[in-house]
């Protein structure tokens, strides 16, 4: 068909073809001489295809683009091609079509000169359901695609390093391969590698490097490098890699683990175990302070090298965890309990008269010695788990994409932030003489501090109910239960698309949503028309959030994603508030 300053096709693979066989289709887009269309990342300006599908028997999966061309233009730098271009679409026949599958296509493309013009059209392709045979000019379709698509990156290696002023990539060839004189890498994401500013490249025995200035608009270094790396006179290459720290990228990770660990101290997660802490230096005074700090940051720093031991070696072995994976599992969610609900009991005076829990209360606490401190820091960090603090996210993300050594300096940066107030304390014990002296009236503080440990007792039992198969509690907002088809349908669809990442133990994740999401003028932003509204419940395992939260470059909850369809997800704060959620839900970034 004809449309402004192009023509487009419709192509099948085959006009007949078995119930559940796969084949492919083909929309080939043919821009006018001294014409151009776009790449799925336009570059600088300009806009990717839009394919919308109404299909009867026929599944139809996302385009494969071939490696594209840059097209300068003053300026910018623009990605896309010139001439004949076949855009590859996987499909099936659906197992339960008879008679005839059909695919009706709504697309719209940009093509460009000096000017630019939307063009679009309706094409449709039909394949009869039977026995398999050929569409004659698919040997076309061919012919125009050989050697133009990327290659699969198997005997390639490549591994990139970045920061917020720009990235690395090394890249050792497959054997026998010769170096090119020259590459450039193609990002799939448009705020990721700045588009017009030159790749330097360096030759290497058996590779190169190529060093990538960072987006103007980038906001540090991306969890992943996703594009296509095109060598001159030779292939290109599909080059999904993640993107380590290095230099100043490290020590800016450092810091923000630091940062994220000394907030821990203020998340909700951790005030029960606090609380109890307090009480110690309380009913001790200066007594034995030093050492009890000590113990203290011991048992944090301990807990944060044993599960980010864990963490890396199950990742290592292909598990799909993340940040809080242990509360995931039922048994600890119901041992939790437990602990925090015989501690409750034991500031009531439930344990004052004897037996062995006489000194559960006093482990805890600090009173039962430098064991008890221990205990008391290994504590605190388990029951953080469920909270990412800010400044955390990005530099739990960035741990788990570096080498074991980084990623374990990263955990314990975390682990230093949040024992400094308790480390503090051990360095200037004189700083305890303010605290008021044990008397009375501690009896009656001991009543109190029960009451966050029963909340946080009584929150773990729901939290194991809904792992053992209970229901969440309605929502007065149409959340949809997250899939990655789901997000790709409703963004197909020209809708954009507000993603919540949370757990029922993510203690933060529940307040964000029962005093920002679903109250006010937050709730009201979500509501309008055109937002689809996806919820990803992280509660028990589930490896494609996992996934997800890796491409945002995220290891924990809460985090909160909106997507437009053509620009890059926008992350808003772990902590929210109204006006984040208006001002993301509101305006195209």
């Amino acid at each position: 068909m004809r449309a402004a300053h192009s023509e487009a096709r419709l192509v099948a693979e085959r006009v007949a073809s078995e119930a559940g066989s796969e084949l492919r289709l083909a929309l080939v887009l043919k821009p006018d001489p001294g014409w151009h269309v776009y790449w799925k990342n336009a570059g600088d300006s300009g806009e990717a295809p839009i394919l919308n599908w109404r299909s009867r028997g026929l599944e139809v999966g996302p385009p494969v683009y071939p490696v594209p061309s840059r097209l300068p233009v003053g300026p910018l730098m623009n990605y896309g091609y010139a001439g004949e271009t076949p855009l590859l679409l996987p499909a099936r026949v659906s197992p339960e079509a008879r008679g005839e599958a059909r695919g009706e296509l709504d697309a719209e493309w940009l093509v460009c000169k000096v000017e630019c013009v939307p063009a679009r059209g309706r094409l449709s392709a039909r394949v009869a359901v039977g026995q398999a045979k050929p569409e004659p000019s698919w040997a076309a379709v061919e012919s125009l695609a050989a050697g133009r698509f990327p290659r699969r990156s198997e005997g390639l290696r490549a591994r990139a390093e970045g920061s917020a002023a720009g990235h690395r990539l090394s890249v050792a060839l497959p054997p026998g391969e010769a170096v090119p004189p020259s590459a450039y890498f193609f990002s799939e994401e448009p705020l990721v590698v700045d588009h017009a500013a030159e790749q330097r490249f360096t030759a290497k025995p058996g590779g190169f490097e190529l060093a990538l200035p960072a987006a103007p608009e980038a906001a540090g270094a991306p969890q992943r490098l996703r594009g296509v790396l095109a060598l001159e006179g030779g292939p290109g290459y599909s080059v999904d890699v993640p993107v380590g720290i290095g230099g100043a990228g490290l020590a800016g990770a450092l810091g923000l683990a630091f940062l994220g660990g000394l907030l821990l101290n203020l998340m909700p997660c951790v005030l029960p175990v606090l609380s109890i802490k307090v009480l110690g230096f309380l009913e001790e005074g200066g007594r034995g302070a030093k050492a009890r700090g000590l113990a203290y940051s011991a048992g944090v720093l301990v807990s944060f090298w044993l599960i980010a031991g864990v963490l890396l070696l199950l990742r290592a072995q292909g598990q799909k965890i993340g940040w809080g994976f242990q509360l995931q599992s039922p048994a600890v969610s119901g041992a939790l309990a437990a602990l925090f609900a015989a501690l409750a009991l034991n500031l009531l005076g439930f344990f004052e008269l004897g037996g062995r829990l006489t000194r559960l209360g006093g482990l805890v606490s600090g009173a039962g010695g430098l064991r008890g401190s221990f205990a008391s820091g290994a504590l605190a960090v388990v029951v953080a788990t469920p909270c990412t603090a800010p400044f955390m996210g990005a530099a739990l993300g960035a741990a788990l994409a570096l080498p074991p050594a980084a990623a374990f300096l990263i955990f314990t940066a975390l682990g230093a932030g949040m024992s400094l107030p308790y480390a503090a304390f051990a360095a200037f014990p004189a700083g305890l003489r303010l605290l008021p002296r044990p008397g009375p009236w501690m009896t009656t503080l001991k009543r109190w501090l029960a009451l966050p440990l029963l909340a946080t007792s009584a929150w773990l039992l729901w939290v194991l109910g809904l792992q053992l198969g209970g229901s969440k509690a309605a929502s007065a907002l149409p959340w949809e239960p997250y899939s990655e088809a789901a997000l790709e349908r409703h963004l197909e669809r020209g809708s954009d698309v507000f993603v919540d990442f949370t757990a029922a133990w993510c203690v933060t994740c529940q307040v964000n949503e029962r005093f920002v999401l679903e109250r006010g003028e937050a709730r009201r932003a979500l509501e309008r028309p055109g937002l689809a509204l996806l919820k990803a419940d992280w509660t028990s395992r589930d490896a494609a959030i996992t996934e997800a939260l890796e491409r945002l470059g995220r290891d924990g909850v809460p985090v909160y994603a909106f997507y437009s369809s053509g620009r890059p997800p926008v992350l808003l704060p772990t902590v929210l508030t109204p006006a984040a959620v208006v001002e993301a839900v509101s305006s195209k970034k």
